[in-house]
């Protein structure tokens, strides 16, 4: 999701000016997705996660939140690719 910002948000001529300021949220995988998008069981992404190309799970305060979408999909497609 990508959310921008103008100078002059109410003015309608905003939406033709260029953006200030830029912000990127990124998206979060569950281990639920990883396993729908691998066709796998969480025995299978356990295997995939010792291998040390494998992206690491994003964590706060040592709580694990999941991966980060852009790194599983570079990863993805690097190991499509090595194949």
């Amino acid at each position: 999701m990508l959310l921008t910002l103008y100078d002059g948000v109410c003015n309608m001529e905003a939406q033709y000016q260029q953006p200030t300021q830029i912000f990127t949220q990124p998206i979060i995988l569950k281990q639920k997705d990883l396993m729908h998008l691998l066709g796998g069981s969480r025995t299978t992404l356990y295997r995939l996660r010792q291998h040390p190309d494998f992206p690491v799970q994003k964590m706060i305060n040592g709580i694990p939140l999941g991966w980060d979408a852009a790194k599983f999909y570079e990863w993805l497609n690097s190991a499509c690719n090595a194949r």
